[in-house]
């Protein structure tokens, strides 16, 4: 069996650096960011609006660029690949969830989450049985023929959820996932994504303003004046 101590990150960054113009000027958004996220594990980040949460995910996902620094999937370095090639690779390693839901109306529950693998290629023998799996599992076996239309805000995000699953990730980036709910869906959300997040033994990283749900994660993360550090509870 493999050491834990010996075990290849699931995602890591190096000094990662980001800056935007601003004018004749550049804000730096993001500066000498270091990031581990071993196998298995759910870590929170936390931050004001506009601190550059999003943006992080963004560079962490392969959808955006950086000017400085390192970053790893699995051990492998993401450098001077093409955007098709880092699309590949999201669509067979990673699952999305957004604060809005990216559904398509005009599907129902079952071939919403079924279109996570149309990425990958053909349609497999066993997708629509693993796709049924997860509806029910997240609670909408009674729905899986419903138009998403038809789905509640927090239904839909259950969707997104199962959806997220579906390829079997390595890694999960949840953006702020219920920031459109109220705050009991949103709390049975999380608990679902966490809990499903530990029986599938996918790695999770959470976006979220909401203090409680972050605590609910193994560590927390503050991104502040471009800087990434971990919160100490303070005793």
């Amino acid at each position: 069996m493999e050491n834990a101590e010996n075990r290849t990150p699931v995602l890591e960054t190096r000094s990662i650096e980001k800056s935007f113009p601003n004018g004749s000027d550049w804000i730096r958004v993001l500066q000498g960011v270091d990031f581990t996220l071993e196998s298995g594990q759910a870590v929170a980040i936390q931050g004001e609006s506009g601190s550059g949460k999003t943006t992080f995910l963004n560079i962490i996902s392969g959808l955006e660029t950086f000017e400085e620094g390192q970053l790893f999937w699995d051990g492998e370095a993401i450098v001077n690949q093409s955007s098709s090639a880092l699309a590949a690779k999201r669509a067979s390693q990673m699952g999305l969830i957004f604060q809005a839901y990216y559904l398509l109306p005009e599907l129902n529950v079952l071939d919403n989450v079924i279109m996570a693998t149309r990425l990958l290629g053909a349609p497999r023998p066993n997708d629509r049985e693993r796709a049924g799996k997860l509806i029910t599992r997240v609670g909408l076996h009674d729905r899986m023929n419903f138009s998403v239309e038809k789905l509640s805000g927090g239904e839909r995000q259950r969707v997104a959820i199962a959806r997220a699953l579906m390829i079997r990730p390595n890694l999960i980036l949840a953006d702020e996932p219920t920031g459109n709910l109220d705050e009991h869906t949103g709390d049975s959300v999380i608990e679902l994504l966490l809990e499903i997040a530990r029986e599938e033994g996918t790695s999770l990283i959470l976006v979220t303003h909401n203090n409680g749900h972050a605590l609910k994660t193994e560590k927390r993360y503050q991104l502040h004046l471009g800087k990434l550090e971990i919160i100490t509870d303070e005793l």
